[in-house]
């Protein structure tokens, strides 16, 4: 019911501000710390501070190692992760340029003084089973690497409902290319987007493109205590709160949800069935699994 509230208050106060303060508004850590306990406060640091961790240098570190010529190249580790050859291979140059051409001027020219070394397909998670996936090694003049990850971009489910967004019209059009509707998207709701976002298409499939590990993390849940689980995820309804305020329905949400505590109880009523539902389909696999 926090997480709930915290997103309705959010909505409410941002809703008061001019598009303009709405559009340059942040969160960072420091901000989020600031409201939490002193015991919350070091899980949370404890996930920035892995998160900052992970680079392209770390990729590198374990997902790589040196050729004959001493440059080096993605360590096979099927299915997880593979090299590429012919048709593939000449796919994923066609991507890599066309992505290029979608970056602002000063990105370009910032990922055109790398070298293009080496590329291979990488297994996705869950969420992106069924589509296409792949990482590509870029080194610069001092052989420093920058790693980019290319994923199939899928139509919009929307689109697919025939049930266009009325707040962005533009970004959801049936011929928009679903690359850059991910990218675009991203941006309008991230208060700080990955600077190399890119897209690019080959074969007739739209692809998105980012850095790989740019300083990405998440909090294990699992080990947080009940006052540390609040806060965090009150600090998630308030991020949420802050990337839909940039929506031009921004007044209709907040008209929607109110004053009162009526969406915060239909939200938590919600999720509480919902985590029902859950566990009476994982029993239900669970009893159907040795069947095939």
């Amino acid at each position: 019911m926090q997480t709930a509230q915290a997103y309705r208050r959010a909505i409410r106060k941002l809703s008061r501000w001019s598009a303009l303060d709405r559009y340059y508004a942040s969160v960072d850590d420091a901000t989020i710390a600031a409201q939490m306990h002193s015991s919350s406060v070091k899980a949370f640091q404890r996930a920035a501070d892995k998160a900052r961790s992970r680079t392209a240098v770390q990729a590198v570190r374990r997902m790589t190692e040196p050729d004959e010529t001493g440059v080096p190249r993605f360590v096979e580790q099927p299915p997880v992760l593979q090299h590429v050859t012919g048709v593939t291979a000449d796919a994923l140059r066609e991507l890599f340029h066309g992505y290029l051409a979608s970056v602002r001027p000063d990105l370009r020219m910032l990922v055109r003084s790398h070298r293009l070394v080496d590329g291979a397909r990488r297994v996705v998670g869950v969420g992106s089973v069924g589509t296409r996936c792949y990482v590509v090694l870029l080194l610069d003049a001092n052989d420093n690497p920058l790693v980019l990850q290319l994923k199939e971009a899928g139509r919009s489910v929307v689109t697919e409902a025939n049930r266009p967004n009325a707040s962005t019209p533009e970004t959801l059009r049936a011929d928009e290319h679903d690359g850059r509707r991910v990218v675009d998207h991203q941006r309008i709701l991230q208060a700080v987007s990955d600077p190399f976002l890119g897209w690019a298409s080959v074969n007739g499939h739209d692809f998105y493109i980012r850095q790989f590990r740019d300083m990405k993390g998440s909090v294990n849940l699992s080990r947080l205590s009940p006052r540390t689980f609040e806060e965090y995820v009150v600090a998630c309804g308030l991020l949420l709160g802050r990337a839909h305020a940039q929506s031009r329905a921004l007044h209709w949400i907040a008209g929607y949800l109110g004053k009162g505590v009526g969406f915060d109880r239909a939200m938590t009523d919600w999720a509480l069935a919902y985590a029902d539902q859950v566990e009476r389909d994982f029993a239900r696999f669970v009893r159907a699994a040795p069947w095939g």
